[in-house]
């Protein structure tokens, strides 16, 4: 998913880390980019199942 904006007809990045919309930046480098990221894993309050249960 991160290497998206890298690949194919877009080549908008020549780096995951280099593309201004990607989370890769926080994930890799722990560094927020210009848009806030919560890693899910800290997450806790939020029910990932999605069976009705």
């Amino acid at each position: 998913m991160h290497n998206d904006p890298c690949t194919g007809k877009w080549q908008l990045a020549a780096n995951p880390i280099d593309y201004i919309h990607s989370s890769a930046k926080f994930y890799l480098t722990g560094v927020q980019g210009i848009y806030p990221v919560t890693n899910f894993m800290d997450m806790k309050e939020v029910n990932f199942n999605l069976s009705k249960a």
